[in-house]
């Protein structure tokens, strides 16, 4: 296997590992660690990985909160509605730390 390809399988799987645990099911009261270091990675440690990728950062984070507020039935990127849920609960709740 190509290098290059191997470097965008293992960066591709942070960034979506990071989106799954961003999607964990939230506390009653408080943001769990791990959606919280998730959505940190996220909105602030992702660029390079993004740039890598041929990501635009910036777009990637717009299109991931669109997605939060989707009404659609079939959210995108292989998630759930239980996730677009979760995820919005999560990523407002860290953004009122």
């Amino acid at each position: 296997m190509d290098q290059a390809v191997a470097c965008n399988r293992l960066l591709s799987a942070v960034v979506v590992l990071a989106i799954r645990d961003a999607c964990q099911t939230p506390g009653r009261k408080m943001l769990n660690q791990l959606s919280k270091n998730a959505l940190e990675f996220i909105f602030y440690e992702s660029d390079g990985y993004l740039e890598w990728l041929d990501i635009d950062p910036e777009q990637f984070r717009k299109r991931l909160v669109g997605v939060m507020y989707t009404k659609n039935t079939n959210p995108p990127y292989s998630l759930s509605q239980q996730d677009c849920r979760n995820l919005r609960i999560n990523y407002q709740m860290w953004c009122n730390e």
